[in-house]
Protein backbone atom coordinates (compact mmCIF):
# COMPACT_ATOMS: atom_id res chain seq x y z
CA UNK A 1 0.00 0.00 0.00
CA UNK A 2 2.91 2.35 0.30
CA UNK A 3 3.17 4.71 2.83
CA UNK A 4 0.16 6.68 4.48
CA UNK A 5 0.67 9.83 5.83
CA UNK A 6 -2.22 11.52 8.48
CA UNK A 7 -2.21 14.55 9.83
CA UNK A 8 -3.36 15.10 13.66
CA UNK A 9 -6.31 17.09 12.32
CA UNK A 10 -7.29 13.71 10.32
CA UNK A 11 -7.47 11.97 13.72
CA UNK A 12 -10.78 12.70 15.12
CA UNK A 13 -12.48 11.89 11.33
CA UNK A 14 -11.02 8.54 11.57
CA UNK A 15 -12.17 7.95 14.53
CA UNK A 16 -15.21 8.61 14.48
CA UNK A 17 -15.25 6.42 11.43
CA UNK A 18 -14.04 3.41 13.24
CA UNK A 19 -16.79 3.90 16.00
CA UNK A 20 -19.13 4.55 13.35
CA UNK A 21 -17.71 0.95 11.67
CA UNK A 22 -17.51 -0.74 15.34
CA UNK A 23 -21.14 0.32 15.95
CA UNK A 24 -22.17 -1.20 12.34
CA UNK A 25 -20.36 -4.35 13.16
CA UNK A 26 -22.09 -4.91 16.67
CA UNK A 27 -25.54 -4.02 15.10
CA UNK A 28 -24.39 -6.59 12.44
CA UNK A 29 -23.42 -9.55 15.05
CA UNK A 30 -24.51 -8.74 18.13
CA UNK A 31 -22.81 -9.98 21.24
CA UNK A 32 -24.62 -13.32 22.95
CA UNK A 33 -26.12 -11.70 26.30
CA UNK A 34 -26.99 -13.38 29.50
CA UNK A 35 -30.61 -13.13 28.64
CA UNK A 36 -30.03 -15.03 24.90
CA UNK A 37 -27.92 -17.88 27.12
CA UNK A 38 -31.09 -18.43 29.39
CA UNK A 39 -33.85 -18.33 26.91
CA UNK A 40 -31.89 -21.23 24.75
CA UNK A 41 -31.66 -22.73 28.20
CA UNK A 42 -35.27 -22.84 28.67
CA UNK A 43 -36.25 -23.72 25.02
CA UNK A 44 -33.19 -26.60 25.03
CA UNK A 45 -33.90 -27.82 28.52
CA UNK A 46 -36.11 -31.38 28.81
CA UNK A 47 -38.72 -30.56 31.42
CA UNK A 48 -37.16 -33.80 33.70
CA UNK A 49 -33.82 -32.03 34.50
CA UNK A 50 -33.20 -29.71 37.39
CA UNK A 51 -30.25 -27.36 37.14
CA UNK A 52 -28.04 -27.45 40.47
CA UNK A 53 -25.23 -25.37 39.51
CA UNK A 54 -24.84 -22.93 36.38
CA UNK A 55 -22.15 -20.55 36.07
CA UNK A 56 -20.17 -18.90 33.10
CA UNK A 57 -16.55 -17.16 33.16
CA UNK A 58 -15.59 -14.18 31.57
CA UNK A 59 -13.62 -16.37 29.12
CA UNK A 60 -17.35 -17.46 27.50
CA UNK A 61 -17.27 -20.89 29.49
CA UNK A 62 -21.08 -21.78 30.04
CA UNK A 63 -21.04 -25.06 33.13
CA UNK A 64 -23.81 -26.64 34.03
CA UNK A 65 -24.92 -29.19 36.71
CA UNK A 66 -27.59 -30.96 37.44
CA UNK A 67 -30.34 -34.08 37.66
CA UNK A 68 -32.47 -35.73 35.11
CA UNK A 69 -35.31 -38.26 36.18
CA UNK A 70 -34.52 -39.61 33.19
CA UNK A 71 -31.06 -40.42 31.56
CA UNK A 72 -31.91 -39.89 27.78
CA UNK A 73 -32.81 -36.26 28.74
CA UNK A 74 -29.44 -35.66 29.37
CA UNK A 75 -28.25 -37.39 25.80
CA UNK A 76 -31.48 -34.95 24.47
CA UNK A 77 -29.88 -31.90 26.28
CA UNK A 78 -26.22 -32.64 25.06
CA UNK A 79 -27.72 -33.32 21.42
CA UNK A 80 -29.56 -29.87 21.56
CA UNK A 81 -26.13 -27.88 22.89
CA UNK A 82 -24.35 -29.18 20.00
CA UNK A 83 -27.36 -28.39 17.35
CA UNK A 84 -27.47 -24.50 19.31
CA UNK A 85 -26.82 -21.65 17.20
CA UNK A 86 -24.96 -19.98 20.88
CA UNK A 87 -23.41 -22.62 22.31
CA UNK A 88 -20.62 -24.66 20.94
CA UNK A 89 -17.23 -27.10 21.92
CA UNK A 90 -20.27 -29.26 24.32
CA UNK A 91 -18.60 -31.70 26.57
CA UNK A 92 -20.28 -34.13 28.90
CA UNK A 93 -17.97 -33.80 31.55
CA UNK A 94 -19.92 -36.93 33.51
CA UNK A 95 -23.53 -38.55 33.67
CA UNK A 96 -24.11 -40.61 36.74
CA UNK A 97 -26.64 -42.47 37.94
CA UNK A 98 -27.97 -42.70 41.77
CA UNK A 99 -30.68 -44.46 43.60
CA UNK A 100 -33.10 -42.00 45.39
CA UNK A 101 -36.55 -42.92 47.33
CA UNK A 102 -38.14 -43.49 44.37
CA UNK A 103 -35.60 -45.12 42.02
CA UNK A 104 -32.94 -43.88 40.05
CA UNK A 105 -31.84 -39.99 38.81
CA UNK A 106 -28.96 -39.06 36.39
CA UNK A 107 -26.23 -36.12 37.66
CA UNK A 108 -24.39 -34.51 34.88
CA UNK A 109 -22.16 -31.91 34.32
CA UNK A 110 -22.38 -30.18 31.15
CA UNK A 111 -19.37 -27.48 29.37
CA UNK A 112 -19.85 -25.60 26.48
CA UNK A 113 -18.41 -22.34 25.08
CA UNK A 114 -20.47 -19.38 24.09
CA UNK A 115 -20.20 -18.18 20.66
CA UNK A 116 -19.41 -14.55 20.56
CA UNK A 117 -22.18 -13.98 18.35
CA UNK A 118 -24.62 -15.93 16.39
CA UNK A 119 -22.47 -17.38 13.71
CA UNK A 120 -19.12 -17.73 15.76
Amino acid sequence: FGNIKISEGDLPKIEEKMKRLQFIETQLNPPVLAVDIIQELYKLTPQDITFTAVSLTENGTLTLQGTAEFGLSVNALQKSFVNSAIFKNVNLQYATKRKIFKGEVTDFKINCQIKKNGNG
